[in-house]
Parts: structure tokens; C-alpha cells; sequence
């Protein structure tokens, strides 16, 4: 696990370009505490360097890498799970492998098959190519996004690339950045920056999935991957019992080979699901007492420590619990500074708590990420397959009367994710169209509330940006395009589908948050349900194989695939998710906080928006009016970050 950056252009090894890319891996820093290097091209017009946090390999794994000719350089920050067979088949094509890691075998592989490079890499990357002989500059970056690579052209006309966003900023002091407006509308919508954009005009992110070739000063992208959602007679023939077999031996494969390193190893353990199934597997191949941690919170309705501790005893385990009675106020300044772009995920705060308290005892840890995409494990997956299936079925007045009069006699309470909450929600549900009712679970500002938040000036910034798009600007036509992929299958499915698309939840916002929270602190996470095999098998499953058509209970193949090393009442006690109780912080301890640094003087977003929406906006959720938690939340952490981050 690392940080990589790199200058491509005609002065790329000048005395400039070489300090700029010093100053770009510096503030790499935290990403590879272990090791720095550089390599600058002879014929002067490339140069890589990097950061190296020490996994794998430890004496060897050196980067930049090269292959025995010194025509490919390359550097890469992430794991690739299966190197033990890429080495295999190198050396018996007759390639000298320098180490005995993954690095060892990249350089190698791209001269072999660079057209189907990354195509053949299980794991989490973003890697960097400069081909000598072409001289050309090659970008990848994982299916599902859980390293970062972004990009851009520097007024001097240098394509410079890098793990984050600081380290553009580092390498070029002449350059003052500016925040795109659809980027901004964007994160508005759905609380952070979906790729390709991010919230810098001129920066791009690429794309999870996609490879990029930059020559001759033109970048071109596409992808190497994608999801077959197009129904499979066969699959859906396919007995449950051979399903839940083949689900379970590659399940069991991913964990086995995530836990390969040379630095010790942990669990993140929430309690639920998907980490009690990553941690019960890890036992099984844990070098001694498996090392397992968890946060615990103050509040009962967001705390699943007692479950943690309880089956972290049953495996063995070697548990922490890392209480978090922290200063949200304290916590949210930290992660304005680390985080690169605005998030507006509240899960940020003790993800990042979580992994700064694990990374003093391991360097490498695993983690229950993905599966929620992966069985169809949300709340508004139940939700949208609910809806979708009494749409279908029952009478059209019979709806109206749900969605309307009965739903709004339904009390809800704004502490936390409520019975009456999620009925309510539910029942209004059910007269919004299939794109609606997708997004409904997705987006925090709609359209209208949107449109009331802009001050004029800024409206027209963002519609003569949309004007001038290439790409699509507008954040329901993004959920509408990840959802086509899978526009065959169930509505639920096609949900599922934006999820794990390019622009989806799980890369946009999940990986980036977690990528942050842990390289921050130096520790690399793993996430085994993200081996794409799991996800191309899942896609061939049967519906019913994920998600109860009566109950809507999701994950259905993990409680018979795991049902031998997971206890049923797991599996049966209620999601509660990975949260803070932020609307509990907005009125009390974050109210004045919140008002003076929203509304007060210096405040960066009404450069932006009008104040007098924001008022009535914080008026109303004081009063209890209207829950406007998450809007407030994503205001207060955008106003955070443009002080921290914009000149």
C-alpha cells in the first residue's frame, strides 16, 4: 500500500519538475511512511515517484519497478491478491522476477499483455505505466475504486497524476484551483464527488474500472471491466445449494488470500453481518489469536460493541474496543484536512477514529465493505424491492391511499432510523416512479431544494457549466445511467447496479471514505467481499438467492453460505448501520457551532448559497419541523472543507 505521483511532459526531469515532485510525494507522507523514490525518464520527459507503507516483500517490493529491458517503469499503490499465480506463469514465459511480491511481477505483466493488464489483476490498485518504448503513460485503477488516481494538465501543459488531490496542490504553488459547479451540485445531491469529476474544475478522477493512455498530450479513457447483468438461463436454473457452495469457496479463497502479509493482520468488527462473516473466515488463517476491533458509542441505539465482544470471545479473539466519547467538533476539523473533497457520509467520523486507534496495533486490516452492495443488504434495497413488488400488485387507489392519507398520519422521530421512520418512508415510497424511488434513497437535495439552497449568480455559474458539459452533469441522469447497466433485471437490481457503477455509492463514497479514514494512519484495508468474482456470480444469481420477495431481508446466500461459523441470531438482529447521531449533535453540543460557522462571519458557502434558506433550514430542524440532519451535515462539512482547502 502506497502513494504514487508522477510529471509527464517535455520538462518532466527539470530542476522544477523534480522539486515539484518531491513536494508531491511528501504530502503523500501518510500513505508510505516507509519508504520514498524516485525515477526520472532518460530522455528526460517522465518522472515517478513514491511513497511505500511496507506490506509485503519487505526487503524486496521496491518501487519504481521495471522489467529486465528498463523499456517499462511502473508504480502502483494497492495489493494484488493473485500474485503468487501471475509469478508462476512470468517465470515460465522466462521473466527474472527482482522480488517475491506483487510488485515484482507488474512491469513484467504489462510487457506480456498490456493490452489485458488490469483485466488480469484481483485486488485494489492504481497503478502507472510509462512505457519507454511508446512513450506513453498508462493509468488503471481497481474495479470498485478503493484506491485513488487522479489527474490533470498544469497550465505549463505537464500531466501530472497522483493518489490525492493534496499532492496536485503540492506539486503546482502557481496553481489556485476552483471548484467545479457541477461538481458541487453533485455533492449537493448525493454527499460526495462521483468520478470522473472531482470538486476541483480540471481535475479528473479515473474512472474505477478504467484504464487511461496519455501520449502525445492526449489522454484517452475506457473501461476493462464491467458487470454482465443480462439474465443467464442457466444461472437462474442453477440449484440453491450449488450456488451457496460456489458463494462460499469464493468467499473463502478472497479471505484466504487477503490475509497474506508480512505485518500483522486484523479485523475491523462491527458486530453485524458482513464483519462477523470476514472475521469468523479470518480466524480460520490468522497467524495465532485473531486481532479483532470495534468502536462503541455512548448512545445504545447506534452501539453494537456488546455484540462485537460477544462473538469476538466465541472466535478467540484477540478484541479492542476503542470507545468513542470523542469531541465531534474536535474530529470533524481533523477529517477537513484530510479529506481531499467534501463527504458528507457522517460514518466518517468514527471510521476515522476506528482506524487511527487500530493502526497502533497492525498494519494491514480486513473489513466487511462491499457486502451490502454485493447481497442487496440496505435498508433501501428492502425498500425499493418492497415497493416495486405492491406497485406491481395491488390496486392503484388502494396505493394512493398508503403513499398519501395514511402515511402522513404516521409520527415519526428524528432520533434515529425509527420503525416509524422507515413505514413512513416506506408508504410515500410507493407512488414515486422506478427513477425516483431509487433516488429517493439516494439524494439529500433534491432538484427543488436545490434550486431554493443556490444564490442566482451561483445557479448561473452551474447551468453555464452544464451548458458546456461533455459528460453527464446532471445528478438524476447519473443515477438513471448506473441503473441501465441492469435495466433487464428488478428494480432492485438496477439499484444494486448504480451502486457498484462509476459514479455509484460504493466507490464515490464508501472506498473513498474508508482509503482516507485508513491511509491517513498509515494502515491498509482490506475488503475480501470486493473480489470481483463474488459480484459477477451474485449478478448471475436468481433474486430470490439475495433478497426474501415477502420479507425483503437481503443477504440470503450469506446466511446459508456461513450459516456453519456465523450464529442465525446474527443473521436475524436488525441492521443498524455504521453511523453517528448527528442529529442529536446538530441540536445540541454542534448548534452553536453549526449556526456561527454556517451563518457567521467568514463563512465560505454563502459565497454560494442564500442564508436565508440555510436559517429556515436550521430553524426547522431545531424546532423539529422537518428533519434536515444530513443537509445541515453536508452544509456544515462543504463550509469545513472550502476553509481548510480554498484560497
Amino acid at each position: 500500500m502506497c502513494g504514487i505521483a508522477g510529471i509527464i511532459g517535455p520538462d518532466a526531469c527539470s530542476e522544477g519538475s523534480r522539486a515539484a515532485l518531491a513536494a508531491m510525494t511528501l504530502a503523500l507522507g501518510p500513505r508510505g511512511p516507509d519508504e520514498q523514490a524516485f525515477w526520472h525518464a532518460p530522455e528526460k520527459n517522465a518522472a515517478l515517484g513514491f511513497r511505500r507503507l511496507a506490506i509485503l516483500d519487505i526487503s524486496g517490493g521496491h518501487q519504481p519497478a521495471t522489467n529486465e529491458e528498463e523499456s517499462v517503469h511502473l508504480v502502483f499503490n494497492g495489493e494484488i491478491y493473485n500474485f503468487p499465480e501471475l509469478q508462476q506463469r512470468l517465470q515460465a514465459q522466462g521473466h527474472h522476477l527482482t522480488g517475491t511480491g506483487d510488485t515484482a511481477c507488474l512491469a513484467h505483466l504489462y510487457e506480456e499483455d498490456a493490452a489485458n493488464m488490469f483485466a488480469r489483476l484481483r485486488g485494489m490498485f492504481a497503478i502507472a505505466v510509462w512505457d519507454g518504448s511508446k512513450e506513453r503513460l498508462v493509468l488503471g485503477r481497481d474495479r470498485f475504486g478503493q484506491k485513488p488516481l487522479v489527474y490533470r494538465k498544469t497550465a505549463a501543459g505537464e500531466l501530472h497524476f497522483a493518489s490525492e488531490l493534496k499532492a496536485l496542490r503540492a506539486g503546482d504553488k502557481d496553481w489556485c484551483p476552483e471548484i467545479d459547479p457541477i461538481a458541487l451540485d453533485q455533492y449537493l445531491a448525493l454527499g460526495y464527488v462521483p468520478a470522473p469529476r472531482t470538486i476541483y474544475e480540471g481535475v479528473q478522477k479515473l474512472a474505477p474500472g478504467h484504464f487511461a493512455i496519455y501520449k502525445s498530450g492526449e489522454m484517452s479513457v475506457a473501461p476493462y471491466w464491467s458487470i454482465d447483468w443480462s439474465e443467464d438461463e442457466g444461472a437462474a436454473d442453477m440449484r440453491l445449494e450449488e450456488s451457496v457452495t460456489q458463494f462460499r469457496a469464493l468467499l473463502e479463497e478472497s479471505v484466504k488470500e487477503q490475509n497474506v502479509a508480512d505485518v500483522p493482520v486484523g479485523v475491523f468488527l462491527s458486530g453485524g453481518i458482513d464483519s462477523s462473516m470476514i472475521s469468523a473466515l479470518s480466524a480460520k488463517y490468522s497467524n495465532g489469536p485473531l486481532k479483532s476491533f470495534s468502536v462503541a458509542f455512548e448512545d445504545p441505539l447506534f452501539d453494537e460493541s456488546p455484540m462485537a465482544e460477544l462473538f469476538a470471545k466465541s472466535l478467540g479473539a484477540n478484541h479492542t474496543t476503542i470507545r468513542v466519547d470523542f469531541n465531534a467538533w474536535e474530529t470533524l476539523q481533523q477529517i477537513s484536512s484530510a479529506y481531499d473533497e467534501p463527504l458528507a457520509d457522517n460514518s466518517a467520523l468514527p471510521t476515522w477514529l476506528l482506524a487511527r486507534e487500530t493502526a497502533k496495533h497492525v498494519k494491514v486490516v480486513l473489513s466487511g465493505d462491499g457486502g451490502d452492495e454485493l447481497a442487496l443488504g440496505y435498508d433501501r434495497h428492502r425498500a425499493i424491492a418492497l415497493s416495486d413488488t405492491i406497485r406491481r400488485n395491488l390496486p392503484k387507489g388502494l396505493i394512493r391511499f398508503l403513499s398519501g392519507p395514511l402515511a402522513s398520519r404516521i409520527p415519526v422521530s428524528s432520533r434515529a432510523k425509527t420503525k416509524g421512520r422507515r413505514i413512513r418512508s416506506f408508504l410515500e415510497s410507493l407512488r414515486l416512479t422506478e427513477l425516483q424511488l431509487t433516488s429517493k434513497w439516494l439524494i439529500s437535495f433534491d432538484e427543488t431544494a436545490r434550486l431554493e439552497l443556490y444564490r442566482t449568480d451561483a445557479l448561473d455559474r452551474l447551468v453555464g457549466a452544464s451548458e458546456c458539459s461533455s459528460s453527464c452533469p446532471d445528478p438524476m441522469e447519473l443515477i438513471h445511467k448506473g441503473m441501465a447497466s441492469a435495466k433487464n433485471r428488478p428494480l432492485v437490481r438496477q439499484a444494486q447496479s448504480f451502486d457498484i457503477s462509476e459514479s455509484g455509492y460504493l466507490a464515490g463514497d464508501l472506498m473513498f471514505k474508508v482509503d482516507i479514514a485508513t491511509m491517513s494512519h498509515s494502515l491498509e484495508c482490506r475488503s475480501p467481499f470486493l473480489d470481483h468474482r463474488l459480484f459477477e456470480i451474485a449478478a448471475r444469481f436468481p433474486e430470490k438467492y439475495l433478497i426474501d420477495g415477502i420479507s425483503g431481508k437481503g443477504k440470503r446466500i450469506f446466511a446459508m453460505a456461513c450459516k456453519d461459523i456465523v450464529p442465525e441470531s446474527v443473521f436475524r438482529r436488525p441492521k443498524m448501520g455504521f453511523s453517528a447521531p448527528v442529529d442529536r449533535w446538530l441540536k445540541g453540543p454542534l448548534a452553536d457551532p453549526l449556526e456561527q460557522t454556517l451563518l457567521g462571519q467568514g463563512s465560505r458557502i454563502l459565497d454560494w448559497f442564500e442564508a436565508t434558506t440555510i436559517r429556515r433550514f436550521i430553524d426547522e430542524h431545531r424546532t423539529g419541523q422537518a428533519d434536515h440532519a444530513y443537509r445541515l451535515w453536508s452544509l456544515l462539512v462543504l463550509e469545513l472543507w472550502m476553509r481548510k482547502n480554498m484560497p
